[in-house]
């Protein structure tokens, strides 16, 4: 079971959202996800796919490029108290996200010693905005659906072990400073 088929899976079920021009999976990679965000929008030209046309189990093509972003980057792009400090004088937005902030990060802090909070569902959106934010390599993903141990877990091949062509572009890292400083900036331009 392969991450397109999944994909081909919910697209068919959210024909509303088709043509679909990029799909991320966040949430996954080392460990069990599925897909948290999906970006559609009429494409302007046509994007090279990951990899060569794959087959889902209907034989159904798919075209989309994918993307996986897992908690190995978004981990590592969290806010801090300060942050939250720093967008509560920027308007009723930033005082609203300050407010999440001093709940989360503060979870963050007391349950696993952190000095932040990770921000997982911004990384999406930054990656969408400015695709040299996160480092991704091409790998070859699967979906383990047999174990009953591991039922749902994405297996991501990174040095090639199976020799299976990579089919998704998967996040290995993410430019920290860019990232807080794009969604600081941003955060900050509302009202």
């Amino acid at each position: 079971y392969t991450a397109r088929t999944a994909v081909a899976s919910h697209s068919t079920r959210m024909s509303w959202l088709v043509p679909l021009s990029l799909v991320l999976l966040v949430g996954v990679v080392m460990g069990a996800g599925h897909i948290l965000f999906v970006r559609w929008m009429q494409r302007t030209t046509a994007p090279e796919p990951i990899a060569d046309r794959a087959s889902d189990d209907r034989g159904d093509e798919a075209l989309i490029p994918l993307t996986m972003i897992g908690l190995e980057v978004t981990h590592k792009a969290w806010l801090t108290d300060d942050h939250a400090d720093l967008l509560r004088g920027t308007g009723r937005a930033g005082r609203f996200v300050a407010e999440l902030l001093d709940h989360f990060v503060g979870f963050h802090q007391r349950r696993f010693g952190w000095e932040g909070g990770p921000i997982h569902d911004a990384v999406t959106i930054a990656h969408l905005i400015d695709p040299t934010l996160v480092t991704t390599l091409p790998m070859n993903v699967q979906i383990e659906t047999e174990s009953p141990l591991c039922l749902g877990r994405t297996v991501a091949d990174r040095w090639s072990v199976t020799g299976l062509a990579p089919n998704v572009a998967v996040g290995l890292d993410i430019d920290r400073n860019r990232f807080v400083t794009m969604l600081l900036d941003h955060l900050s331009a509302l009202p």
